[in-house]
């Protein structure tokens, strides 16, 4: 499947800001310029990774990821931002992205492909389960206010 597309790695400041107007759509508040190129540099300095799917040029399906251990799965490669344009949705490249890193994650030992989704977007939910993901849990989230402020 990975081999019907250009599937590659975003690593320079223009592939990176190529993709984030991509990702932009899935997540609206980030910044498309230098702001945003400077973002995913510090994410990368922690070990988040880009991997877009091309037609031509231009990346049409991104994948943000990057390898995570711990007691639950063991190392698992984990999907931060997954996301195909609007425009290009329903031409497998999704499939294909997931494909290879699905790939990526066997090659470097991993047990599973983790990711997280809004409750909120069913369309997702039914690309994910088709896909081969099973919903296994619940994600928890909330803002250090809500705890109050230590004395």
């Amino acid at each position: 499947m990975a081999g019907m597309f250009r599937i590659a790695p975003a690593e320079t400041d223009s592939e990176i800001r190529a993709c984030l107007k991509l990702l932009k759509q899935l997540r609206a508040d980030l910044d498309d310029g230098e702001a945003g190129v400077a973002k995913i540099r510090r994410q990368m300095a922690q070990g988040y990774r880009m991997m877009a799917s091309y037609s031509g040029q231009d990346p049409v399906s991104l994948a943000g990821y990057r390898f995570v251990e711990n007691t639950v799965r063991g190392k698992t490669l984990y999907v931060d931002d997954l996301v195909t344009d609007a425009n290009a949705r329903s031409k497998r490249h999704g499939e294909a992205l997931i494909a290879a890193l699905a790939d990526e994650a066997r090659d470097a030992g991993c047990t599973a492909l983790v990711l997280d989704s809004s409750v909120s977007n069913a369309k997702a939910h039914r690309f994910y389960l088709k896909a081969g993901f099973d919903i296994v849990g619940f994600h928890f989230a909330a803002p250090l206010e809500r705890f109050g402020k230590p004395d």
